[in-house]
């Protein structure tokens, strides 16, 4: 569990990044998600080249509350916002943001907030891990977000049953190839700097809208200048079957070989694994 401490104003606000399940199931029956629009900016400032500590995200998520009048919090881990508007009215960051929440009061039946921040790269293997070669000094972004990390990205209600669809815009640095769940609808000409939209998406959880960025499309020679890569991993071997399984179908017309069984599951752990707030991080 993860401690966060952002100075305000001359004073420390201390909270913790997690959700609890009882958390998560109250926030469940207050809200209907309706959708995510994630502006992402990956560059410099330029366009030319990424950048090296923080990138842009901005926010805008709709969604629909049972009881107006209510209060609720986004989920957002970083140390910068820039600004917080709920419903059209612009609130405070320091009194309503505390390093890793978002407090909303007042909500209307229907509501709409947007927020602009500047997150955070990680280097430990969550949220938009940020990876340098160390042959060419190229940057490689992609977002391992499970259980709960989605929040290290974008705002927003990051539990698995608040499901929502979503439509990411990224801009990306000059010759730089950009994955999501989503296809591509609209990209930069070859070579060139420039955003990348994608469709939106179907109804999802928030571990599983991915982002991937890196200056090599499949199928794409590297740029010129590269040097050639010598330190690549050995070819994998081909998997065999254990010994201890019984023989599968004959090849040919017998579909290959039967699938391996599922593995075991740990003593003492069950369908907590899987559900709203299970894990020491939160929920998946």
């Amino acid at each position: 569990m993860a401690v966060f401490t952002v100075q305000r104003k001359g004073h420390a606000t201390v909270s913790t990044n997690n959700l609890t399940r009882d958390e998560a199931a109250q926030r469940a029956q207050l809200l209907t998600v309706t959708s995510y629009d994630v502006q992402l900016d990956f560059t410099d400032g330029s366009g030319e080249k990424p950048g090296e500590d923080t990138f842009g995200s901005v926010t805008t998520v709709r969604f629909t509350s049972r009881e107006p009048g209510r209060p609720t919090y986004l989920d957002l881990t970083t140390r910068e916002v820039r600004s917080i508007t709920l419903n059209g009215g612009l609130l405070d960051v320091d009194e309503v943001f505390d390093g890793n929440r978002i407090q909303l009061p007042g909500l209307a039946a229907d509501n709409e907030v947007v927020v602009d921040a500047r997150c955070l790269y990680m280097r430990t293997g969550e949220g938009v891990h940020r990876f340098v070669d160390p042959v060419d000094g190229s940057v490689y972004l992609y977002t391992p977000f499970e259980t709960f990390d989605a929040h290290r990205m974008y705002a927003c209600f990051d539990q698995p049953d608040l499901k929502s669809v979503f439509t990411f815009t990224v801009r990306a640095p000059r010759a730089w190839f950009c994955a999501s769940i989503a296809p591509v609808i609209e990209q930069p000409a070859a070579g060139e700097r420039g955003s990348w939209s994608f469709a939106t998406s179907a109804k999802i959880s928030y571990f599983i809208s991915p982002m991937i960025a890196c200056p090599y499309a499949p199928g794409r020679p590297p740029p010129a200048g590269t040097p050639p890569r010598t330190d690549g991993p050995a070819p994998v071997a081909r998997p065999t079957r254990p010994r201890h399984l019984p023989p599968g179908p004959p090849r040919g017309g017998g579909g290959g070989p039967a699938p391996l069984p599922p593995p075991a599951e740990p003593r003492g752990v069950g369908m907590g694994r899987i559900g709203v707030g299970a894990g020491p991080r939160g929920p998946r």
